[in-house]
């Protein structure tokens, strides 16, 4: 965790090699949500841990979202049903919480359902208490919204969606790492998941993450599958993602 935690705040390393380090599947969530804000590392293998449906998923959402990012999954477990008892299951955000932000595990899976809400006009966040050290409770109402983006991004670049505050909504918020906060989150059954509407970006991201040889064809279909569960992804869109992939391999056979 202490790794993970590192890797948020790196700003010089570019490849970083966790290979077959015992990594569960709570420390992969922590570890992915920690990757979610980097912008310097380009390539991260994590081969030969017991990621689980949770880290997996984890590892898939930062995956698509990162334009710059290779991890390498070879050999990983990725069957492991880790959502017994009180566990956080992306799939199923709907809930009242109050973690402990100091906390890595429980920061994750704030930092989780706030990536859901910014991704799913299915999902509704209630204004969520924040409780820091040395400073009153205080309740913050949270929207999505289309700002310029992160520090850094080139000139140019297209707006990105956001969870921002009513007090500064051209900002992204940012999680703290101390206190507690309380999210409620309720989901629609009618609302339509954003990867239905736009399954190019979901797939463009999938094939980053399945062009390499490394990768066997059990793996590789039980990175999909995981993928088309979390992101409501068709049986379609799914073969779509793979041919796709295939079709890549086939073209480059030194990747």
């Amino acid at each position: 965790l202490a790794m993970a935690l590192a890797v948020a705040d790196n700003v010089t390393l570019e490849d970083l090699t966790l290979a077959h380090n015992s990594i569960m599947p709570k420390a992969a969530l922590v570890l992915a949500t920690c990757l979610a804000t980097n912008s310097t590392l380009v390539r991260i293998d994590v081969s030969g841990n017991t990621l689980g449906k949770l880290g997996g998923r984890a590892f898939i959402r930062t995956g698509i979202e990162s334009r710059h990012m290779e991890i390498g999954l070879a050999q990983t477990n990725l069957e492991v049903d880790d959502f017994s008892g009180e566990a956080f299951h992306p799939s199923r955000p709907s809930g009242s919480r109050t973690l402990d932000l100091s906390d890595p595990y429980s920061h994750a899976v704030a930092f989780e359902l706030l990536r859901i809400f910014r991704d799913s006009q299915a999902v509704q966040l209630e204004p969520v208490t924040l409780a820091v050290p040395h400073s009153p409770a205080k309740t913050i109402t949270l929207r999505r919204s289309s700002i310029a983006g992160r520090p850094g991004r080139p000139p140019g670049a297209p707006p990105i969606i956001a969870v921002c505050s009513d007090e500064k909504p051209d900002e992204e918020w940012e999680l703290p790492t101390m206190g507690t906060v309380t999210l409620s989150v309720s989901t629609s059954a009618d609302a339509v998941e954003p990867w239905r509407k736009a399954p190019n970006r979901a797939a463009k991201g999938m094939i980053r993450m399945l062009k390499r040889k490394s990768l066997t064809s059990e793996e590789r279909a039980v990175l999909v599958r995981l993928a088309a569960d979390d992101m409501s992804l068709t049986g379609e869109q799914a073969s779509s993602i793979v041919n796709e992939s295939m079709a890549h391999l086939a073209g480059n056979p030194s990747v």
